[in-house]
């Protein structure tokens, strides 16, 4: 009898689980991820950044809190929470200037997983049982990113993909790869360093 009774305390457990699961809603899946990224000292990953009409670049991306780092063949970009540099190296170049929250999802996508609630309504997609999908659609038509795709590891609630789509109907998407949560790292990890860059013509914006 106590077997019995075992056995379908475990059926109910499981069966509530499963219910709780497809109860997830597209909010809880972005706060899920959203709380990953604040809770972690610092994530990093490759990327694949592709615009639609300019081709792609690939490299890496350190992020700690609202601070980012990122390196490819073409550019690097640090940001401090407050000013950032990009360093072109055809040109040799470094541009200081102090971008808008719009900005900084264009430059960088992953951010806009932290502020979907600011002005996106999301919804949850299909996608396999691995995945985790969500679509947000911008409550203000003119803004200058019209909706965002966001594809979730259901393991690890870190992202996979984002895409945006702009308001001039262009379309950016960034894939990443070996996405991992790190250590925490010095403050200057997300500002330039003249010092190594002794000859870059500097061009301040600000």
């Amino acid at each position: 009898m106590s077997r019995k009774i075992s056995i379908i305390t475990l059926l109910l457990a499981i069966f509530a689980s499963v219910n709780m699961y497809g109860a997830e809603t597209a909010a809880q899946v972005l706060d899920r991820a959203a709380d990953k990224f604040r809770k972690a000292q610092s994530v990093s990953a490759g990327y694949t950044l592709t615009a639609s009409g300019s081709g792609s670049a690939s490299g890496t991306v350190t992020l700690a809190g609202d601070k980012f780092h990122m390196t490819s063949p073409q550019l690097t970009t640090w940001y401090d929470g407050v000013t950032q540099w990009t360093y072109v190296a055809a040109d040799n170049e470094v541009t200081v200037s102090t971008p808008t929250p719009h900005e900084l999802q264009q430059i960088n996508p992953l951010l806009i997983i932290n502020s979907f609630r600011q002005g996106y309504t999301p919804v949850l997609l299909k996608a396999p049982a691995d995945k985790r999908k969500v679509r947000l659609t911008a409550n203000n038509k003119k803004a200058d990113i019209k909706q965002a795709v966001v594809t979730i590891n259901a393991t690890t609630y870190l992202p996979d993909e984002i895409s945006l789509t702009m308001a001039n109907g262009q379309i950016m998407s960034i894939k990443l790869t070996k996405v991992t949560i790190g250590k925490k790292l010095p403050a200057d990890t997300f500002r330039f360093d003249k010092k190594k860059y002794p000859r870059a013509e500097v061009i301040d914006l600000r």
